[in-house]
Formats: C-alpha cells, structure tokens, sequence
C-alpha cells in the first residue's frame, strides 16, 4: 500500500535503527501531514521556494545563543554544522550518538541531558 511504501521510506531515511520504531510514531508523523488545520502547508512552502530562503545574512547578524543539536548518523551533519559555524562563529553544537534526523524520538534522555548541560 501507499502508506506501508511512506512508512519504509520515513523509517529508513529518519531513524539510525528503522527496527526499532514504534509504528505509534510513523501514525502520528503521517496523520500530522495529512490532518490538521494546513496539511499542505509544506506543499505551498516548497512550492513557493520559501523551504530555500538563503538565512546567510540573518546567521551572521544573530548576536545571541545559537546551539545545533544533531544526529550523529544523519547524512553529512558534520558538513550542515561547520556551514552554520561558517555563518556565525559563536554556534555551538552536539550530535547525539546512534541517531539520525530525530535524535528527540530515538534517544529522549541523551537529548534532555545534552540540552541541561548546554543551558545549566
């Protein structure tokens, strides 16, 4: 089916280990796509280019705290991380280890603890 292909794809593409994913997750991720008050607000927002707005100048301009928090699986993060330093030298950042574009979902307490230590 349409929505078994999606799930394979989101799980493969977004989770370090696409095995241990609660199908729980996948539903609420595809509802929220699909219901709601704007579900293809994403559509319009690609559609119209608003997804490649260049945020160069608006980076270098910020004078206040910028943290980055990534998957350490998720493909080229080591290379989106130093284009952000390129930007703004003060950015700092971490990447969660065994994760990939959703470390929040795959590993909650290592995220939580990483985000105390940033902001205690």
């Amino acid at each position: 089916s349409s929505k078994q292909a999606i799930t394979e794809e989101f799980t493969r593409d977004y989770y370090f280990n696409p095995y241990s994913v609660k199908s729980s997750y996948v539903d609420a991720y595809y509802e929220a796509a699909h219901l709601g008050e704007s579900p293809k607000s994403l559509y319009a927002s690609v559609k119209c280019n608003y997804t490649k707005c260049n945020i160069t100048k608006t980076l270098e301009k910020i004078d206040n705290s910028i943290y980055i928090l990534g998957g350490e699986a998720e493909q080229d993060i080591d290379l989106i991380i130093k284009e952000y330093t390129k930007c703004n030298p003060a950015i700092e950042s971490s990447t969660i280890p065994n994760t990939k574009h959703l470390p929040q979902i795959e590993n909650p307490e290592e995220v939580s603890s990483t985000v105390q230590m940033f902001f205690n």
